[in-house]
């Protein structure tokens, strides 16, 4: 799918950081709009960003698509946006066939929607990670940078009240090449701990959880997969104590090879393992934890060399 000119919005961009270098390496985008951060370094509610991009669709006399992150950010801003402008927003789009025809995931990932929008702008959101690089046919690379400075606006219904800082090492679910996930089977907050001693031994890891297990304490929001967290895109998944909630395992459709450890042979997430290891997850990582890296890594081995073959 080409476009005439494709421009980037970027937002809430931090003063300290020099955007300009990274962004004049970018090819295919004509121009680059920049909004930073507030007077005070503060971020800009999802409302207010609202406002900028709809003048800047104003201004310059409309888009044709506008295209977001499946984010946070980006499942707040398009809705709204979508309401102002009048259109149908289409979310979570995993693949694109025109202009005008799109897929999108339904029912937890058990369906597959294709939908043809005839909206005049249409404001989409991208689950990235089932897009592949492609080469661009232009060379040519961003000259005209534009900075968006907000208007002084009055208080709006969402304001934000503060910025928690969250630990770095939890964002690599995003891109980690291997994802341990434990569940509510892990049963204390201490054995949940042995899971990030077990990813810190392993190449490009990084530790997750179901919804039940930051329920219970044992993890924290930013690591809970599945619907109402983190979609994976990882090699290999390993489920310890999982029992595999629909809304868990449309977070994982796109992995690899799933592994799972469980004591029911009969839970969700052990029908959908490509291996399963039947036994107490909590004994489990116990015992793991104290001959790692041999065991785990022996494992990925056997299965990356199944994957090659494939």
């Amino acid at each position: 799918m080409g476009f005439s000119e494709n421009h980037l919005l970027l937002m809430n961009a931090h003063p300290d950081i020099d955007y300009l270098s990274t962004l004049s390496t970018l090819v295919g985008i004509k121009k680059a709009y920049i909004q930073p951060l507030g007077p005070n370094k503060e971020k800009y509610s999802v409302d207010q960003a609202c406002n900028v991009v709809h003048d800047l669709i104003k201004s310059s006399g409309g888009f044709s698509h506008i295209l977001a992150s499946h984010n946070t950010f980006g499942k707040d801003l398009i809705p709204r946006l979508a309401g102002n402008l009048g259109v149908q927003p289409i979310t979570d789009v995993i693949s694109i066939h025109s202009e005008q025809e799109f897929e999108r995931q339904i029912y937890s990932g058990n369906a597959i929607a294709r939908i043809i929008s005839k909206d005049p702008c249409k404001l989409i959101t991208i689950r990235g990670h089932r897009f592949k690089k492609e080469k661009m046919e232009t060379i040519e690379k961003v000259k005209d940078f534009c900075s968006l400075i907000l208007p002084q606006q009055k208080p709006g219904i969402v304001k934000n009240i503060g910025l928690l800082q969250t630990d770095p090492n939890m964002n690599k679910l995003d891109t980690a090449k291997i994802v341990i996930c434990g569940g509510r089977g892990i049963r204390d907050k201490n054995n949940f701990q042995l899971l990030q001693e077990i990813a810190n031994a392993l190449p490009n890891a990084a530790v997750g959880a179901s919804r039940g297990a930051v329920d219970d304490g044992f993890a924290k929001y930013e690591q809970q997969i599945g619907q109402s967290g983190k979609y994976l895109n990882s090699d290999i998944y390993i489920g310890i104590g999982v029992s595999g909630a629909l809304q868990h395992l449309a977070g994982i459709v796109d992995v690899k090879t799933i592994i799972a450890i469980n004591t029911d042979p009969e839970a969700n997430l052990v029908k959908v393992a490509d291996y399963c290891l039947i036994g107490d997850a909590a004994k489990s990582v116990s015992y793991t934890h104290l001959t790692l890296p041999t065991i785990l890594l022996v494992q990925i081995s056997v299965v990356a060399v199944s994957l090659k073959k494939k």
